[in-house]
């Protein structure tokens, strides 16, 4: 695995070119997905416990907040558990998505070769996670989450109106019942920025990987890959914004 993983660094035109020459091999993909969605994982649950331990922190002591604040305990640990697992989704996402994008420019490379390049093109992502857990352990102890009693006497209300206590709150409604320190706000945007440059680092990859998996021309290659990276690092930056969380 060393000396293709330094060739993939160092020479990612000739890396594909003999990954798209032999039979299509999952295992060190597998392994790549893997490991990137224990550390996902890992991720998840420190970040879910810290909002979560917000609301637990502010949830009123009142009769019917019992089951919500049960809930509130076990989100961070259920986001952890489904992240693993979704990691596998996102790699089926976008080898999926490469392949039938790139199906406007070519119809050869088969879509095992397409699924396992881009789980080696994925690199990027393991190492971004890497860096974002030491990240908020770094910030943990000056980040603060603040929530609003507000936001349990809308809930109590909807329970009071019959709508139930439970009823979904949207993100603009939310960002008016929870405050971010600002080093909650730093550690957001930096860790977003790492985000974006891992992302971008796989758009790198990939744009290789379709050359030859592919046959795309550079240009096709680019236009295959970025246009989707861009789109999706565009709505989730718009959705960050309006949560509140960057």
């Amino acid at each position: 695995m060393a000396p293709a993983l330094k060739d993939l660094i160092l020479r990612p035109g000739d890396f594909f070119r003999d990954l798209a020459s032999d039979p299509a091999a999952y295992r060190i993909p597998v392994l790549i997905v893997l490991i990137w969605g224990i550390l996902t994982a890992v991720l998840t649950f420190l970040n879910m416990s810290l909002v979560m331990g917000a609301f637990l922190q502010a949830a009123p002591h009142q009769q019917g907040m019992e089951l919500m604040t049960g809930i509130f305990s076990v989100i961070s640990v259920m986001g952890a558990v489904f992240s693993l697992p979704m990691a596998f989704v996102y790699w089926g996402v976008a080898a999926f998505g490469l392949y039938l994008v790139s199906s406007i420019f070519s119809r050869t490379g088969s879509i095992s070769h397409t699924a396992t390049a881009t789980a080696w093109g994925m690199i990027p992502l393991v190492i971004c996670d890497a860096i974002r857990i030491p990240l908020f352990f770094l910030y943990r102890n000056a980040m603060a989450v603040t929530v609003s009693p507000g936001f349990f006497n809308l809930t109590m209300k909807g329970q009071a109106n019959g709508s139930g206590p439970y009823a979904p709150v949207s993100s603009a409604e939310l960002a008016k019942y929870i405050s971010f320190s600002h080093a909650f706000s730093e550690y957001s945007i930096v860790s977003f920025m790492i985000f974006t440059l891992a992302l971008l680092g796989c758009a790198w990859f990939w744009f290789h990987a379709l050359q030859h998996t592919r046959s795309l021309t550079p240009k096709q290659a680019a236009i295959t890959v970025l246009v989707p990276v861009v789109l999706f690092l565009g709505i989730l930056l718009a959705s960050r914004i309006m949560s509140g969380w960057v």
